[in-house]
Parts: C-alpha cells; sequence; structure tokens
C-alpha cells in the first residue's frame, strides 16, 4: 500500500507539472501571435519615381577627348582624373593599359564646366598632366616652371573638346610637387 500511495503521489506531480508547462506554453504562444504596437505596420505614403530621359542626360555632358602617352614603349594600367575646378568634386576614368603603343585615344564624357586633367599610372606613381608643356612635348615648352601650371579644358553641353594630351611626364621634383598641390 505504501508504494502504491508514493506512486499516486509522483503520478499527480507529473500531471500537475505538463499541465502547468502546456498552459505556460500556451499563454507564450498566444502572446506572440497578438499583435502590438511594435509589429503594426504603418503603411507609408511614396512618391511616385522620377523618370529622366536618358536623351536629356547624355544632351547635357559635354566629350573631352585626346591622348594618353607614358615614357615607354607601352602605357600602363592607370587611371584619367579630371578635377572641376568651380566645385573641385574629381571623376575617373580606368584605363586598361596597351602593351606596344607609345600613345592610346581616350574619350570622357562630362558635364560642362572647366576640368583639370592628369593620367595617374598605378596607385600612386606617376601623372601625366594636361600643361603647355604636354601640349608640344619640346624642350623648350618643357624647362620652364610656368609651362608646368595646368591648363584650363572647357567642357560644353553637346560638344566635343579635343587634342587634349595627358603627356608631361617629364618634370622635375620641385614642378611635380607645384603641380600636385595645385591639382
Amino acid at each position: 500500500m505504501k508504494k502504491s500511495t508514493i506512486f499516486l503521489i509522483i503520478l499527480v506531480a507529473i500531471f500537475f507539472t505538463s499541465t502547468l508547462y502546456l498552459l505556460n506554453k500556451e499563454s507564450n504562444k498566444s502572446k506572440s501571435i497578438s499583435p502590438t504596437k511594435q509589429n503594426e505596420i504603418n503603411p507609408v505614403e511614396t512618391m511616385p519615381p522620377t523618370i529622366i530621359p536618358t536623351d536629356s542626360i547624355n544632351s547635357e555632358k559635354g566629350t573631352v577627348t585626346g591622348n594618353l602617352c607614358y615614357p615607354s614603349e607601352g602605357i600602363p594600367p592607370g587611371t584619367i582624373v579630371a578635377k572641376n575646378i568651380s566645385t573641385g568634386e574629381t571623376f575617373t576614368q580606368k584605363y586598361d593599359g596597351t602593351a606596344v603603343d607609345p600613345s592610346s585615344k581616350f574619350s570622357f564624357p562630362l558635364s560642362p564646366g572647366i576640368y583639370h586633367f592628369k593620367f595617374e599610372v598605378g596607385s600612386g606613381g606617376s601623372a601625366g598632366y594636361y600643361n603647355k608643356c604636354a601640349k608640344t612635348m619640346t624642350s623648350a615648352d618643357c624647362t620652364p616652371d610656368e609651362n608646368h601650371q595646368h591648363l584650363d579644358v572647357l567642357v560644353e553641353s553637346d560638344q566635343t573638346t579635343s587634342e587634349i594630351s595627358l603627356c608631361d611626364f617629364y618634370y622635375t621634383s620641385d614642378q611635380e610637387t607645384m603641380m600636385k598641390s595645385t591639382f
């Protein structure tokens, strides 16, 4: 009899424990399903998208074309950099390089403005600038410091500005410092 009483007490305890467990689980389940203010989704008023025809975007831009040079048989990979001198904003265009050709053409579409240009070779390497020296590449034009000052390039809507040579890699360390600081 003693054994059956102990067995009955254990059975009742298991029953009450499991009942409490199931009630608690059911209570938590209903809490997670019921909506709260945190779970509510408020509709947000959205603006319709603005559609700008690509023709109008392209027609606002002008194009700069010219040559890339490098003092070697080929031109290494690099970056053409255009800086709007009014806003200070810079624009870049990657160049993959050529194996044999010592000069290569580029075409760079830009918004209207006045720009300075350079061709950077590698990361932090040398740069070929557009200036009076780059236009002629004669020693008379490449010796004086003032001929290493950046030349302004005017970009106008729907116009092509051509013959911009990014070829001045021939400068002293003082001239290079001046060109880097004024770019």
